[in-house]
């Protein structure tokens, strides 16, 4: 799907009768059938440009959102700063850096 996919899908949804402010759930299936989780947040950081896609993450619980949203990477090789992401990054987004015996993630003070 799009960005442009999803807010032409989005629009009809407003036009058929949803109102702007209803939530968004995503419903996740396995083989036992399905659970809703409505915990949900579009990274569209341009930290992470030139990926060629936005993540719709879902959170399991707010522990492990506030925990995600922490990590943070350096890149000893280039001394750049950038997020996590989830699928993880492979590489560094300012260098091209792949090995990751020269990255550390950072933490903040508590």
């Amino acid at each position: 799907m799009t960005i442009q996919e999803l807010i032409d899908q989005l629009q009809e949804a407003i036009k058929g009768g949803y109102p702007p402010e209803t939530d968004i759930r995503a419903d996740v299936f396995n083989d036992d059938g399905f659970y809703t989780r409505d915990n949900l947040l579009l990274d569209a950081s341009s930290d992470y440009l030139p990926i060629p896609y936005l993540a719709l993450n879902v959170y399991e619980d707010k522990v492990w959102k506030e925990r995600y949203d922490k990590l943070t990477v350096h890149c000893l090789k280039c001394d750049d700063i950038y997020r996590e992401t989830e699928p993880p990054v492979e590489e560094c987004p300012n260098c091209g850096n792949t090995d990751k015996n020269k990255t550390v993630y950072l933490q903040g003070e508590r």
